[in-house]
């Protein structure tokens, strides 16, 4: 159970804490963004809170996926397998011992990758190994609070409070629009 609370905890905190995707609509000001963000999260929707982080944020979130499915995934041999088909399937060199950064770097659409891994350790991986820990990160999203927002020209901070914790998040302006960094 503390595996499974301080995993969730890791991926809330990647996932509100997490350079620039596509962009959402609004995203005229960090409130906007954050509103947009904690809806698309909450409701399990990864493609879309994906347009509102930064690329360094993108990789962070693609990391914490890549260090649950590596931590879980040597439960069997069919799960081990299972997963080198599935970073086979997405184009990923699995006798790269670094996968991460080989990854992010060749990923075109990280979005859809993150989605598919995220489905994957749901289906693959049990709960004690991190299988529900994107479904925890959501469910503390959806009861996530947005507050203090300090807002710069180009930088901008707020406090994210869940029942679990609270932290300072980072926006970053890029282009005219914000992004969760």
């Amino acid at each position: 159970m503390v595996k499974r609370r301080a995993f969730a905890l890791a991926a809330l905190a990647a996932i509100a804490a997490s350079a620039c995707a596509g962009g959402g609509s609004g995203q005229t000001t960090p409130q906007e963004t954050a509103r947009a963000y904690k809806e698309a999260v909450a409701g399990q929707n990864w493609e879309r809170a994906f347009k509102y982080l930064t690329r360094n944020a993108e990789g962070a979130l693609i990391g914490l996926a890549f260090i649950t499915a590596s931590y879980g995934a040597p439960v069997d041999l069919e799960t081990i397998q299972s997963y080198q088909r599935f970073l086979e399937e997405h184009g990923i060199d699995t006798s790269d011992g670094d996968r991460r950064d080989s990854t992010l770097a060749a990923l075109e659409d990280r979005a859809g990758f993150f989605s598919d891994m995220v489905d994957w350790i749901e289906a693959s991986l049990p709960d004690t190994l991190g299988g529900n820990v994107f479904v925890q990160a959501s469910e503390q999203m959806a009861a996530a609070e947005f507050t203090d927002f300090e807002v710069g020209d180009e930088t901008a901070y707020a406090q994210m409070v869940t029942p679990e914790s609270s932290r300072r998040v980072r926006f970053r302006k890029i282009d005219g629009r914000w992004f969760i960094d």
